[in-house]
């Protein structure tokens, strides 16, 4: 961890992160999570990075992530803390893929999160909420992600 702190409290500066579909994911919540007037250079131009952008941008609930794996499951958690009502789809091989573990992760912080046609995979029906705070262990030694 690296930890940088000035007197006032107050910092400004500018961070350089490489360009990778990870960091530019993660980058993409956090704004819309929490500084939307955060100024993002250098995004990635990998298709999942694209199609979430565009996605949050949009602010749409009836979301079609195409076959981003990532991008859902992104925005599973995404959209059960948001506000209102999501449903969540994809193409062909992406809804056959298991979802299970990260649904009932997010169901032991409360939250509301309904199958809509198989059992453990997508497409999902999601009421955004305030989840509530939750100190349990989660075990993922036998999650792998594709």
């Amino acid at each position: 961890m690296i930890r940088i702190s000035h007197p006032t409290g107050i910092l400004k500066g500018t961070i350089a992160l490489p360009s990778s579909k990870s960091i530019c994911n993660r980058m993409l919540i956090l704004k819309k999570l929490y500084e939307p007037d955060l100024k993002l250079d250098n995004l990635s131009n990998a298709n999942d990075s694209v199609l979430l952008k565009d996605i949050l941008d949009r602010d749409v609930r009836d979301i079609d992530v195409q076959d981003a794996g990532t991008v859902f499951r992104f925005m599973v958690a995404y959209a059960a803390t948001g506000e209102g009502e999501y449903t969540l789809r994809g193409t062909g091989r992406l809804m056959e893929r298991p979802i299970k573990e990260l649904v009932d992760a997010l169901r032991m912080f409360g939250a509301d999160i309904t199958y809509l046609e198989k059992e453990g995979q997508a497409p999902l029906r999601i009421v955004g909420k305030s989840l509530k705070a939750n100190t349990s262990l989660i075990d993922l030694t036998n999650v792998k992600s594709s």
